[in-house]
């Protein structure tokens, strides 16, 4: 299967409606595969950031030259503005539907409307999965004390293994040498360390933006808040030895043992005034698991906010033809939501954008940016009571 095929086939499956339908189409095609591992498997990084259009004058599929290329940027034999002209050089001498597949697979998403677990359960064991524990929403009654506790932190997921930082979805982090080095240099180069990055003084915008490029972030501190290499060791013999893992900037996240719900809240409220996202609960008896658990619980804070409905943006993906999301005015600022509709709101809304402009959406999030955007906004419901918008709810 040659490179214009397989964009043609993706091109099905993006527009073919259903996960079962979707799977069964790529399950007819084998020869698919090498494309798929190509752009979903999370250790192929590729450090570029910015495409240029596809040429529509180019006339070739992917060849050899290509996956030289591919690997060339992956193991950082070139780098910089010398990689970039590589690459877009390249990029002119394919077709657009070949040069439109290689940009998609190096920002490893092919906008088919499935994801690696579906691919995996077609071809078991194509693309590695990179997982790491969550937490679960607060739920009271899931709750068995005595319980720790520990301060949130709004900086970005990291996972320590064999000598690399990943995100939590597998991508490698540049520019935090100086945090490998010093792993590396008090003896603890041979675990897994799950925690944060921050930047001391930051807030997440800023911090976020600097760990995520490929710049060097000096100023980056890992706080950790589990071994996953002793996943065989309940929770409460990972947190002792955590606390001997001390260098100049990696540090554990204290925890905390509280006895009942009274003593949790009074530990949120105090880490929030200290200027963090709110406090993790953890069961002291949990072994690690790389998925969602309610051994984990977030509590943070959730704001909401009624926005008036100023326009609406389509939808990708499984979303194509319908809306994505609404833009909403916060004082002035124009604010993209894009979670919280229903499939049917979706399908409404996009058919009468009409009925909907000038309507008040209460929409929640987590903070309010610098910038005065929302951080993480996600759509609630329509205030048919309400006709004023910038209104707290």
């Amino acid at each position: 299967m040659n490179s214009e095929q397989a964009a043609l086939l993706i091109q099905k499956v993006s527009e073919t409606q259903g996960t079962n339908a979707k799977k069964s189409l790529l399950a007819q095609n084998p020869e698919i595969r090498p494309y798929l591992k190509l752009a979903y498997d999370p250790f192929n990084n590729f450090y570029i950031r910015q495409f240029p259009e596809p040429n529509p004058e180019g006339i070739d599929y992917w060849s050899e030259t290509t996956f030289n290329i591919l690997k060339a940027l992956r193991d950082r034999k070139i780098t910089g503005n010398f990689a970039k002209r590589v690459l877009y050089d390249h990029l002119a001498t394919l077709t657009p539907l070949s040069g439109d597949l290689l940009i998609k697979s190096m920002k490893h998403d092919l906008r088919m409307g499935i994801n690696v677990k579906s691919i995996n359960s077609i071809f078991p064991g194509l693309i590695p999965e990179f997982g790491v524990m969550l937490a679960s929403k607060l739920d009271w009654n899931r709750i068995k004390y005595p319980i720790f506790t520990s301060p949130k932190l709004d900086g970005v997921r990291a996972y320590y293994m064999k000598g690399k930082l990943y995100t939590r979805s597998g991508k490698l982090i540049v520019g935090c040498d100086h945090i490998i080095e010093q792993i590396k240099e008090h003896g603890y180069e041979d675990l897994e360390l799950d925690g944060e990055l921050t930047l001391p003084g930051k807030d997440f915008n800023t911090a976020s933006g600097k760990i995520r490029s490929l710049a060097k972030t000096p100023d980056a501190r890992f706080n950790i808040f589990d071994i996953p290499s002793m996943s065989d060791k309940i929770f409460m013999v990972r947190e002792t030895a955590m606390c001997d893992i001390w260098t100049p900037d990696v540090r554990p996240i204290r925890h905390y043992m509280v006895e009942n719900q009274k003593q949790a809240i009074y530990n949120y409220r105090v880490f929030r005034e200290w200027g963090f996202e709110g406090a993790v609960l953890k069961n002291p008896n949990h072994l690690y698991q790389r998925k969602r658990s309610y051994d984990w619980i977030k509590m943070k804070a959730i704001e909401t906010l009624d926005l008036k409905c100023v326009g609406e943006f389509g939808g990708t993906g499984k979303y194509k033809d319908m809306l994505g999301g609404i833009i909403v005015d916060n004082n002035g600022i124009e604010v993209r939501v894009g979670t919280g509709f229903s499939d049917d709101d979706r399908e409404e809304i996009w058919s009468h954008p009409e009925r909907y402009r000038g309507m008040v959406a209460e929409v929640a999030y987590q903070e309010i940016t610098p910038d005065g955007s929302l951080r993480h906004p996600r759509f609630i419901r329509w205030r048919w009571d309400k006709d004023d918008a910038n209104e707290q709810a």
